[in-house]
């Protein structure tokens, strides 16, 4: 769900509520209790102030254009007490929601909301007989809607909770806890961690106790995420955290994937992290290193605020996520190196530990959001370097595009596997088997086998060697010099 459909979904569903409130009789006011403001509250938590003002504007304006009274004096003191709900409780909410739940800020939002039309009787209604009865009325409407609040708090918090902020992550089974986040499922009692190390179930939530600690930051060329088609010859400041959402026995990195940091690291926060990179004028970033959707509010945050200030995001992750959250992070991501590690359920099963599928699923979203996408196989010598895997994956990479580049790259042992390094023959036999359906193939750690050739007449595009990148006769706008055909680049 976009924010854009997100935004009209809370909209809509305030205006039925204050649409139903307002079907009861005007000679009992005093039942409606603020219902219609339960959604806004729950907005808060997922829009800024403007996105939230307009729910609330939008609910106040259709509510009473169903009631035949716009531009009358009931819709002037309905406008300004929404106002005054808006310009009191999002700023209270926004400064104590770690401390305060936002179905409890109908005890809050309320009292404002009634003050405010409570002010607008004092100005704009004439007579005084039908004045008292009204104040009198919306007083009694402010203490039930007092009470309103205290039920909502003790009787629902919990529910409207997971329902509209954590659907994503967790959600209840039975006594415990699942974590929906990645394909594991993990199901939780309290003060458990994850099959992963990093997400733990505390009380009614699970989260990231190690959010903003990075492993290691530094700057490279954008090349060695490995990137070959989205922004050549540029630098990208990348970010690496610690953990992992598989247990790839070979894994390249297991230094700090498969391990947990100390929770008294340094923090950093989304906010001091684009002032880092606005600071030093970096256009661009990378979550890398160890799977980054592990971190997934800390790097969904800093995403949004990337894309507010227009600084490329770029993801380097094994794809291994759900469906919903993987839509709601792509929405905010540029391009994506995605690990495509096999073609084989049982290699991710017994070597990784988790399944081919949500992998599968993840590259064809990624592809659907408009993310550049390229994707990477190590091919392990004697584990998944069979020439009919390689057909298996790039019939597959065909089956979405044919333009997606795939990186080929070469094995060294590493963690728990010793077989040797990936032969240069099976490689190059690979890149054979792969260039027939594909536009787009590179041998990843071989100098020799990076460069890029266009794709309709041959003419040599980007010559590379290693990071030593020479751009040739490559347009400005990712075309061919010589015969103008567009070759999937994001200049």
């Amino acid at each position: 769900m976009t924010k854009k459909e997100k935004i009209a979904y809370f909209a809509a569903l305030s205006s039925f509520i204050g649409l139903f409130e307002n079907m009861i009789p005007t000679p009992i006011p005093i039942f409606r209790i603020g219902l219609s403001n339960i959604p806004v509250c729950l907005g808060f938590t997922i829009f800024n102030f403007y996105e939230s003002f307009f729910i609330v504007m939008f609910k106040t304006v259709f509510s009473h254009l169903f009631r035949g009274t716009l531009f009358s004096y009931p819709f002037l003191i309905g406008l300004t007490g929404s106002l005054f709900f808006i310009l009191f409780a999002y700023p209270f909410y926004k400064i104590s929601h770690k401390y305060t739940s936002f179905v409890s800020l109908s005890l809050f939002g309320a009292f404002f909301h009634n003050m405010g039309q409570i002010l607008t009787a004092f100005l704009f209604i004439p007579p005084k007989a039908i004045f008292y009865f009204g104040i009198i009325l919306i007083t009694i409407g402010s203490i039930f809607s007092f009470i309103n609040g205290i039920i909502c708090n003790i009787i629902y918090n919990r529910i409207f909770r997971r329902f509209f902020m954590d659907d994503t992550l967790f959600i209840q089974k039975g006594e415990d806890l699942q974590c929906v986040l990645c394909p594991n499922y993990c199901v939780l009692k309290d003060e458990q961690f994850g099959l992963c190390h990093i997400r733990k179930r505390q009380k009614d939530k699970i989260f990231n106790p190690y959010s903003g600690i990075i492993s290691s930051a530094s700057i490279d060329p954008i090349e060695k995420k490995p990137l070959y088609h989205f922004l050549p010859k540029t630098s990208i400041y990348s970010v690496g955290f610690f953990g992992c959402t598989l247990k790839c026995q070979f894994c390249q990195n297991h230094l700090i994937s498969q391990v947990t940091p100390d929770e008294d690291i340094h923090k950093v926060s989304p906010n001091e992290m684009l002032n880092y990179l606005m600071k030093n004028k970096l256009s661009s970033i990378a979550f890398t290193y160890s799977e980054p959707t592990l971190y997934f509010e800390w790097v969904l945050e800093v995403a949004k605020l990337c894309k507010k200030n227009n600084i490329k995001t770029i993801l380097v992750t094994n794809g291994y996520l759900n469906p919903k959250p993987a839509s709601i992070l792509l929405e905010y991501i540029d391009a994506a190196n995605i690990d495509l590690k096999s073609s084989k359920i049982e290699f991710y099963k017994k070597v990784c530990f988790g399944k081919i599928d949500p992998v599968k699923e993840f590259i064809k979203i990624a592809y659907q959001k408009k993310v550049h996408i390229e994707l990477t196989t190590l091919v392990v010598t004697n584990t998944n370097d069979d020439i009919e895997e390689c057909k298996e994956i790039t019939d597959f990479i065909a089956s979405i595009s044919k333009d997606i580049p795939f990186h080929i790259s070469r094995y060294h042992p590493q963690y728990k596997f010793t077989e040797p390094p990936t032969p240069l023959g099976t490689i190059n036999s690979w890149i054979t088997e792969a260039k027939k359906k594909l536009n787009f193939v590179y041998g990843g750690n071989i100098s020799e086998l990076g460069n890029t050739y266009c794709k309709n007449c041959g003419e040599l595009l980007i010559e590379r060697e290693y990071y030593d990148i020479l751009i040739k006769n490559l347009s400005n706008d990712g075309k061919c010099k010589k015969c103008s055909e567009f070759n999937n680049f994001v200049m």
